[in-house]
This record gives structure tokens, sequence and C-alpha cells, in this order.
């Protein structure tokens, strides 16, 4: 161990050298610092240095996404897959329910209630309102995967699809107005849900992974 008490460390501080104990000899600082070096090109099994996270929390970041530019409605898809739910058969909360495909929108209604359901979590309500907008019957649309598919169009275009792809409005402001409908998703840079605070609604996905979508 190096006994600081003996050096002239403010010298050293300044750039300037150690004082030696012996003539010719050089400093316990000096001693220290040639260690240290060799220690650092040795094959020491330990590292160096720690690794530096690149993320905290010391996680390294992966691109969870396979995004093709230009396909945003299957951005969009991969990105609700991870919010929402990863299949056509999922009640809100989690609950399988393999009928549901077989099933009308109304038929749900009457059995779930609102509960949000299917690939892209559509509580009854939306669905009602978004197939009156079509001129389509909620009594004989069935909610197997075409149907639902068909209602995620309907859903991005009620939320600005077309006015984006035209060039009418920003990709922020279509990520906004994606996070009207989608709870799982951020309204904006500080990755907070539109619905924050509303029962146990947050956003899953990072601002960042939505504009990339978008692209």
């Amino acid at each position: 161990m190096v006994d600081f008490e003996k050096v002239d460390l403010s010298s050293w501080m300044n750039g300037g050298s150690t004082t030696p104990t012996k003539e010719g000899e050089a400093g316990p600082v000096d001693k220290f610092m040639d260690g240290f070096y060799k220690f650092m090109s040795s094959g020491d099994k330990k590292p160096a240095m720690p690794p530096t996270p690149s993320s905290r929390g010391g996680a390294r970041q992966t691109r969870q996404f396979q995004f093709q530019r230009g396909d945003v409605r299957g951005n969009l898809q991969q990105i609700l897959g991870k919010a929402e739910s990863p299949d056509y058969i999922t009640l809100a909360g989690g609950r399988k329910v393999r009928e549901l495909k077989n099933m009308t929108v109304a038929e749900i209604g009457k059995q779930f209630g609102n509960k949000a359901a299917g690939r892209y979590q559509i509580q009854r309500n939306t669905a009602m309102s978004v197939l009156k907008e079509a001129g389509l019957d909620p009594a004989k649309y069935r909610f197997d995967e075409a149907g639902q598919e068909r209602l995620y169009d309907l859903l991005l275009n009620r939320r600005g699809y077309k006015e984006y792809r035209a060039g009418k409005i920003s990709k922020e402001e279509f990520a906004t107005r994606l996070s009207m409908e989608w709870a799982g998703l951020p309204k904006d840079i500080s990755g907070k849900s539109y619905y924050e605070g509303v029962g146990s609604n947050k956003a899953h996905i990072p601002w960042g992974d939505v504009l990339r979508a978008l692209d």
C-alpha cells in the first residue's frame, strides 16, 4: 500500500514529479502507477474497468421490433402486439377466450360488457361506434381474425392514418392520436399514456419506437 504521507501529492497532482525516497529511485506514487499500468495490460481475468451500462438499471437495450420502412400498418401491429395483446382471443386482464372468434360484436358486448378484447384490445363501445360509422351491423359483424383486422383498419383511419400518409398531419401528431385509441402507447416524449392515472393504464412502448414505426 502506498504511504501517501511521504508523497508530495500537490506537486504530483499539478503535473510535477513525485519526491523520490532515494536518489535515482522512483517515488511511491510512481511505483503505484507503474504497477497499475502493468495490471491494465496483463491477462488478469478481472476487468480493469467495470462495463458501462447502456441504460439506467444496467441492462443493455436491444431492438425488440423488426420494422419495415413504409409499412406503417404492419409496424404498428408489432407494437400493439407488445403493448396490448399478442393474439385474437385475449380479454383485458389476460384471460383467453377461444369463443371470441366465433362471436359477433353484439354477442361479445352482452357476455363481457365493455371489456377490451382481441388482438387490438377493442372495447365494445368503441367497436359499436366505429362499425356504425362504417355502416356495419354489430349484430352481424363477426369478431374473427378478419373482422378484428378490419376493425383495426377502421380505428387507424379514425385516428388519422390517411391524413398522415397524405402529409396533412405530422408523425408526432399521428402518434399522439394513436395513444388516444390505445392506452398502451405513449402520448408524447414523456413516455406516459394518454390515460395515465385512469385505472391501471400505462404506456408500455418507448416514444422513439412509435415514431420509428411510422417511418
